[in-house]
């Protein structure tokens, strides 16, 4: 039990979410079962709501994300990164057929009790505009993959903090608006709970978990979190706005600041927090199960 205790201190979950994109690493539970059948209307709503924010293309990239950023903890299981038992335990934890499902199951839940969002969003969603931010922020996304792009990003920020106080400014408003900080944050300490609790179940069956020592373990990272969390989003919401002019950002912040910009906000970072707690919990579970087996 000392190797999986010195690993779970290690282990330290970071999702990070943008605005439209990836709203809540950032906060990040099991898929609930089938209810009854609902009203068509809730189902469009549903549907539509996944066309305009391009749900599908997030996912892949969760999941892209997920298989590279998470391949190093093979390092403190095995000693190898590119140990193929641990990229076969990858390749199942991120399934987009699982990920797609808890959203949606949550999201459903959400719709029912605001029917008005996904037309009053769709005002600026379904804007020209929006529909361009959405594919910059997929975009800025895509390229976060790439350590020298995301390195370059940061000098960019770093030079728009000396020398562009009203664009900075904008994106500061916006943090605040969509929650970035905080939101993310509390998720990731979720997220890390989660992956706590399944790796210690997962690599000692049947025996106690010391759950004040886990939360104890899992808020200590909370600093260390929070830095973590502000040293992606800046860089990356400079990388993905810098297409906008002045007037198009404002827009954007505009709209996260008004009545329906929260409820979005609020509706969407709820529905992707039980995706990352459930990542969480099965990536743990993997985690777990396999150092067991290494220490056999």
């Amino acid at each position: 039990m000392g190797a999986v205790r010195g690993f779970r201190d290690l282990a330290m979950r970071i999702a990070v979410l943008l605005p439209f994109a990836f709203l809540g690493a950032g906060a990040l539970g099991p898929i609930l079962a089938a209810g009854p059948v609902l009203a068509q209307s809730t189902e469009e709503d549903l549907q539509r709501f996944n066309t305009l924010t391009r749900m599908a293309e997030t996912f892949d990239i969760m999941r892209l994300e997920g298989l590279e950023n998470d391949k190093s903890l093979a390092e403190d299981l095995f000693g190898n990164a590119d140990d193929p038992t641990w990229a076969r335990s990858l390749d199942k934890v991120y399934s987009l057929s699982r990920m797609s499902e808890t959203y949606e199951t949550a999201m459903r839940d959400l719709l029912e009790k605001d029917p008005t969002l996904v037309a009053d969003a769709s005002v600026f969603l379904g804007s020209d505009l929006g529909q361009r931010i959405i594919g910059l922020e997929l975009e800025a996304r895509r390229t976060s993959l790439d350590p020298m792009a995301m390195g370059a990003a940061q000098e960019v920020y770093s030079e728009m903090q000396r020398t562009d106080t009203e664009r900075l400014a904008l994106i500061e408003r916006l943090v605040v608006a969509a929650d970035l900080i905080e939101g993310n944050v509390s998720t990731a300490l979720n997220a890390n709970v989660a992956f706590s609790r399944a790796m210690a179940a997962a690599s000692a069956p049947g025996q106690a978990v010391d759950e004040d020592q886990l939360l104890a373990n899992v808020w200590a990272q909370e600093a260390d979190i929070r830095i973590q969390v502000a040293e992606f989003v800046y860089p990356l919401m400079t990388l993905a706005y810098s297409p906008l002019s002045t007037e198009d950002l404002t827009a954007y912040v505009d709209f996260f600041e008004s009545d329906v910009g929260q409820r979005f906000n609020l509706v969407v970072m709820a529905s992707f927090e039980p995706v990352m707690i459930d990542l969480s919990a099965h990536l743990g579970a993997e985690a777990g199960r396999l150092m067991s087996g290494q220490v056999l």
